[in-house]
């Protein structure tokens, strides 16, 4: 047990060395915002531009439908409806 330990101390300690350090001239977060949204169909209109697919989908926990999803002016709403624990939507 005590290898282990010293094992992952020194593992630990390898991977703490080769971290760059911190810059302290590091850029604003405000820099963010000089790019455009780098989310696609960000309304979630029903089709893309020019009748592109959605770049938005849903999963959820295998099993019996357990989630809704709505749209109304822009805004998503998901909804528990059943058993599953987790649903994701991504892009």
């Amino acid at each position: 047990m005590k290898i282990i330990v010293a094992l992952l101390s020194a593992l630990l300690a390898a991977c703490q060395a080769g971290a760059p350090a911190p810059q302290a001239s590091a850029p604003a977060l405000s820099a963010c915002d000089m790019s455009e949204n780098l989310l696609g169909n960000p309304g979630f209109a029903s089709e893309g531009e020019s009748g592109s697919r959605r770049p938005w989908s849903g999963s959820q926990h295998a099993g019996e439908p357990s989630f809704t999803t709505e749209v109304d002016d822009g805004v998503l709403t998901i909804e528990k409806i059943a058993t599953q624990p987790w649903f994701k939507f991504s892009q």
